[in-house]
């Protein structure tokens, strides 16, 4: 049935011969024949309804609900958007992850055909892995296709040669070790001299030194071992560079005089120039204590077991030969720290083997080869590292292992560590524990 309020049917037809009435009480509001834009329908009825005094709610109300009934009718729908735009989307909420899932399998798929890929680090952090990758690429041609295995064969190409060249003497003289005696402690060995003990010192150290004269030092230059005589002479040299303050240098000259047993270079005692103290005292020893077998480098704040290190040496051959604390893969310092290095000094990031500083023994017959070695190997200031380590790499010397020496990581020995032979060497030994030590092995302990 056709009906019509106020101009508009059920229908949704907007009638022009039905124009709204001012006198039709159903109508109070009057609108253009023009249908208005579909957004606009709401504001413009607003804003007569607000805009006449007249307007009722309910028949607000009226109009809303035609107008509604009139674009349903027409196949337009103010609320929702139309069927074909909502069927869309649902396939593509359906269809995207199911795309996304079959792009994922075709990648892995991908993936899984091609060589496999390893990342090259950037910086040798790891010095030990890459040499094991070193090992397993060896024998990789140069036209292998695959592409990591022959980067990572370039690599180590270029690592080997960068050690050869390193670790090798220069073709010129790039140190001129001119540095001369100051101090020569010319009399501190005698023809009969096996042992010479140098001991890496201090100007202001004193009672370390004389820590050790009284104690374990003087004991192994008389032979007078608590309950372990030896045979062999032992000859102590205390080693020192130039002090920066006159003074110091001249309380020195007053301890050889009563003692006899400094040795000092013409350079300051420096930290940065603890290589110089090691050649000096390599040096002193070629020119004043020559006829020794065994030369032992130590800090003045150990103790040596010398009746137990002598037995091992009495059975080990040591030609052409360091012993000590050995240290392998140890690891180079870039941060800030007494020990660091920078890549220029030294360019990998893993030391040579080396044995620790704090005490170790060299065969005499390496003596002036690593003196001469060291005219073309360029300095770093890290003694032991450059001497038994870099050196001792370039010249082929036996390293050889032996436990008992003391890391500098070490806690110090007790009385009964020495009379049981647990160690050869102690560390972290201040004056008064070298007398505590040494006063509890002279009273027969009962270990």
């Amino acid at each position: 049935m056709h009906t019509s309020v106020c101009g508009i049917d059920t229908y949704g037809k907007t009638g022009r011969s039905s124009r709204m009435t001012d006198t039709d009480p159903r109508c109070p509001l009057q609108l253009e024949d023009t249908m208005l834009p579909e957004p606009d329908l709401l504001l413009h009825i607003d804003n007569e309804f607000y805009g006449g005094a007249a307007v009722g709610l309910t028949s607000r109300v009226h109009l809303y609900q035609h107008r509604m009934i009139s674009l349903v009718s027409e196949g337009h729908s103010p609320l929702y958007p139309p069927p074909w735009f909502i069927r869309t989307i649902k396939t593509a909420a359906i269809s995207t992850p199911v795309m996304l899932l079959l792009m994922l399998v075709i990648i892995l798929a991908f993936k899984a055909s091609q060589p496999p890929v390893v990342s090259l680090p950037h910086t040798t952090d790891d010095y030990v892995q890459r040499m094991e990758l070193c090992k397993d690429i060896a024998h990789v041609p140069d036209d292998s296709a695959n592409r990591t295995a022959l980067a990572i064969y370039r690599v180590c190409k270029n690592l080997a040669t960068l050690e050869k060249d390193f670790y090798s003497r220069r073709l010129d003289v790039v140190n001129v070790f001119n540095v001369t005696f100051h101090i020569t402690g010319s009399r501190i060995c005698t023809k009969d001299t096996e042992i010479v003990l140098l001991v890496h010192s201090y100007h202001d150290f004193v009672e370390r030194r004389q820590a050790i004269r009284d104690t374990w030092g003087g004991a192994a230059v008389r032979r007078q071992w608590p309950g372990k005589p030896f045979s062999e002479q032992v000859r102590i040299a205390f080693v020192f560079g130039l002090h920066r303050n006159l003074v110091s240098d001249q309380e020195l000259w007053k301890e050889e005089s009563r003692y006899g047993d400094i040795v000092q270079g013409r350079f300051v005692d420096d930290y940065r120039n603890m290589t110089l103290k090691s050649l000096l005292g390599l040096k002193w020893v070629t020119k004043y204590c020559s006829m020794a077998r065994y030369v032992i480098k130590s800090d003045d704040d150990m103790i040596i077991n010398f009746p137990y290190l002598l037995s091992i040496l009495r059975r080990t051959d040591m030609t052409w030969s360091i012993m000590g604390p050995l240290n392998v893969g140890a690891k180079v310092y870039r941060a800030k720290s007494k020990w660091a290095l920078s890549k220029a000094d030294f360019p990998f990031y893993y030391f040579p083997p080396y044995e620790s500083g704090s005490a170790y023994v060299i065969s005499m017959d390496l003596v002036q080869p690593l003196l001469d070695c060291s005219d073309y190997v360029p300095y770093i200031f890290v003694d032991d590292v450059y001497i038994t380590g870099i050196l001792g790499r370039i010249l082929g010397v036996r390293h050889k292992r032996q436990n008992g020496f003391a890391y500098w990581t070490d806690k110090p020995p007790g009385a009964c560590d020495i009379i049981k032979d647990r160690v050869i060497t102690g560390t972290k030994m201040k004056p008064h524990l070298q007398h505590t030590v040494w006063n509890t092995m002279n009273s027969n302990a009962q270990c």
